[in-house]
C-alpha cells in the first residue's frame, strides 16, 4: 500500500470519525444539560449525576464507530461504516426519553404527544427526520455488504442523493439542538440578571430561615426553562 494511498485512507477515517463525533457526542450533550437542569425539580434517570445513566450510550457509540473503523481498514469498504450509522441511530431513544420528561416538567399535559414548547416540539419532530434518514442509509450499506447491490456505480445517483439527504438531516438535527440549549442559557440568564436588574435580591441570597426561597427558587427554575414558547 503506497503512502498516498493511505494517507488517503486515513483522512477519510478521520472524517467519518469526525462526524459521528459531531452527531452522537454532540446530541447526547442536549439530554446530559438537561438532566442536570431537570435533577433539582424531578427524578431523572441517573439522579443526581445524569452522565452515569447516559454513559452508555457513549460507550455504545464509541465502541460501534471502532469496529467501523477496524473493518474498513482491515476489508476496505465504506459499506463498513454501518456499525457507526447504527451507533448515530441509538442515540434518538436518550433524547426523546428526555425531552418527554422535560415537557412533562415545563408545559401541563407535556408528557403527552404533540403538547409542550415549540423548539422542544421541534427537536422531536427533527430527532425522528434523523432517524429515518439513518435507518435508510443504514439499510443501503447492509444490502452493499450482503451482495444484494452489487454493482455500486450503476446505483451511483441514487446513493449520492441518499448520502446528501443524511448529511442534511444530520446537519439539521445538530442544528436544531444547539438552537435549544442557546435559547435555555440566555433565558436563565435573563431570568437570573432580571430581579438585580430591578433592584430586587435574587432568590439565592434570601435568609436560610425563609421557606419561600426554596419555592421561589424551584419555580425560577422551572419558569426559566419554560420561557419558550409554547404551540
Amino acid at each position: 500500500m503506497c503512502l498516498r494511498e493511505l494517507i488517503s485512507i486515513e483522512g477519510r477515517l478521520m472524517f467519518f470519525a469526525a462526524e459521528s463525533i459531531l452527531i452522537s457526542f454532540l446530541c447526547l450533550l442536549t439530554p446530559y444539560l438537561l438532566r442536570v437542569w431537570l435533577s433539582d425539580l424531578v427524578n431523572v434517570p441517573g439522579g443526581r449525576q445524569p452522565g452515569k445513566a447516559l454513559s452508555v450510550w457513549v460507550y455504545a457509540v464509541a465502541g460501534l464507530c471502532t469496529v467501523s473503523i477496524l473493518c474498513e481498514l482491515i476489508w476496505k469498504g465504506q459499506a463498513y461504516w454501518v456499525f457507526a450509522k447504527v451507533g448515530d441511530a441509538i442515540t434518538f431513544f436518550p433524547v426523546i426519553r428526555t425531552m418527554k420528561i422535560y415537557s412533562g416538567v415545563t408545559t401541563p399535559g407535556g408528557n403527552y404527544a404533540g403538547r409542550g414548547s415549540l423548539l422542544s416540539q421541534l427537536i422531536v419532530v427533527v430527532e425522528y427526520y434523523s432517524l429515518i434518514a439513518q435507518l435508510a442509509d443504514i439499510v443501503v450499506k447492509s444490502l452493499i455488504l450482503l451482495g444484494v447491490i452489487v454493482d455500486v456505480k450503476k446505483h451511483a445517483v441514487i446513493l449520492s442523493a441518499l448520502y446528501g439527504h443524511t448529511t442534511i438531516a444530520i446537519f439539521t438535527r445538530v442544528l436544531c439542538h444547539s438552537v435549544l440549549l442557546n435559547t435555555l442559557d440566555e433565558s436563565a440568564h435573563f431570568h437570573m440578571s432580571k430581579p438585580e436588574q430591578q433592584g430586587g435580591v435574587p432568590s439565592d441570597r434570601e435568609s436560610p430561615g425563609d421557606d419561600s426561597s426554596a419555592d421561589s427558587t424551584g419555580s425560577s427554575r422551572v419558569e426559566h426553562l419554560a420561557l419558550i414558547p409554547k404551540v
